[in-house]
């Protein structure tokens, strides 16, 4: 009988702990600015409309409407289809819609 209230505690801890790192994964991917066939996109809550100002970053990376990133230290980066800047000023490869190509949360080298 211990053995099976033992094992059920487990399962619900080891279900909250899933559930948990699912729903960070999600919140941590909330916001970002895309380069998407040409164009920059502002993606936010899954949907992306125009980006139509420039916008700063919270580590002082600056992204601009053409895409071309601008890190604090002066450095320069234009965003290629299927990248993109996170609100924290990273640069992630985004693109899921060709084939390969998956969102694994790592910089494009």
């Amino acid at each position: 009988m211990k053995k099976i209230i033992l094992a059920t505690i487990l399962v619900i801890i080891m279900a909250g702990f899933t559930y948990t790192c699912f729903a960070q994964k999600k919140t941590d991917d909330k916001k970002c600015v895309m380069m998407k066939d040409g164009k920059m996109m502002v993606k936010e809550d899954g949907k992306k409309t125009p980006m139509t100002t420039d916008m700063t970053m919270s580590d002082g990376t600056t992204v601009n409407t053409v895409g071309m990133v601008t890190k604090p230290d002066g450095s320069t980066h234009m965003l290629a289809n299927g990248e993109a800047v996170d609100m924290d000023g990273k640069i992630r490869m985004k693109d899921k819609d060709k084939k390969g190509d998956e969102d694994d949360g790592k910089m494009k080298k």
